[in-house]
């Protein structure tokens, strides 16, 4: 626009060299926005799994009250309560919502879907092998989830038991997830028990994953 703009007046006849404050606040206009943009990642978070930056950001933050990748104090209590000296403390789907697990607790976390959720590293007839032999008993499914339609994931909701939020959600995380609600965003995850007695043969877990 500014170019077409200096050709119209170049046409007329009636083009003017701009001056150095001209040239200054133009400069400053093409900086200043681009500029505003690539910094709201620092100032408002994002998704490591999938970065983004945009104005969008504050209003995720807003809506949510929490980075997407958080630690839920209540969750690991309760998993460090009932999971048993299992050789994973619990599964979930990618590698960003485990590690800060990991980090927090020094215990193993079972990444199943790689680090994006959407490449699994095992079968279902796998997993029904590690719950067997009592290697994990746990899985948590964040919000975010990204894997909802693998075979594994919908034989974890066919075979886990789900355990109600209230047993092991931590009261602040509750408080912070009401204050988004009335903006429209859940960031509720699901809790699933993996116990041996629930986990089909092999043969029925392939016919599961079809």
């Amino acid at each position: 626009m500014i170019s077409y703009a200096l050709y119209k007046r170049k046409k007329r006849g009636r083009i003017h060299r701009p001056g150095r404050f001209q040239i200054a606040a133009l400069i400053g206009f093409l900086v200043f926005f681009p500029l505003c943009w690539a910094v709201t990642p620092i100032l408002f978070g994002g998704n490591n799994a999938l970065p983004e930056a945009g104005p969008q950001l504050s209003l995720k933050k807003t809506a949510s009250g929490l980075s997407n990748n958080h630690i839920d104090p209540g969750l690991i209590r309760y998993l460090n309560k009932h999971e048993s000296g299992t050789t994973y403390l619990f599964g979930t789907t990618d590698a960003p919502t485990a590690a800060p697990y990991i980090i927090k607790t020094g215990k193993a976390v079972m990444a199943i879907g790689g680090y994006n959720g959407t490449d699994p590293i095992l079968s279902p007839g796998r997993l029904t092998q590690l719950v067997k032999k009592g290697q994990i008993h746990y899985f948590y499914l964040p919000a975010n989830n990204r894997a909802q339609q693998t075979p594994i994931i919908k034989w974890i909701e066919k075979n886990g038991r789900l355990i109600p939020t209230s047993m092991w959600e931590d009261s602040a995380v509750t408080v912070k997830k009401s204050r988004g609600r009335g903006l429209g965003s859940s960031t509720t995850g699901l809790l699933y028990q993996l116990a041996p007695e629930n986990a089909p043969d092999g043969g029925a877990a392939k016919q599961a994953a079809r």
